[in-house]
């Protein structure tokens, strides 16, 4: 029993060892730089927001968050393809109030 134990545990280390088959295991990996966007934050616009949300209506893709200061409360949604603010949203202080946890 103690050969056949000592047997599978040599197997077991020889499987290890010759697994790479010699050649180099590269752990590293490089970073491409992705398409940027920029968008237009005006002197209304109050980022204090967590969360971004983004969706695609019509084929076309959008961000939008709460901005919410100084008693200005909206959803602001963001047109990605040009870059621009699209819409504004206003909504009532109680119910933007009620969203925060």
């Amino acid at each position: 029993m103690k050969k056949l134990l000592l047997l599978l545990i040599l197997a077991q280390l020889y499987a290890c060892s010759s697994s790479n088959n010699g050649t180099e295991i590269e752990y590293s990996k490089e970073l491409v730089e992705a398409k940027k966007i920029t968008l237009p934050i005006d002197e209304r616009t109050y980022f204090l927001s967590k969360s971004i949300f983004q969706f695609e209506e019509d084929g076309k893709e959008y961000l939008h968050f709460e901005n919410s200061r100084k008693g200005m409360y909206e959803i602001v949604t963001f047109d990605l393809e040009k870059q621009d603010v699209h819409h504004r949203l206003p909504i009532q202080p109680e119910l933007a109030s009620s969203w925060k946890i």
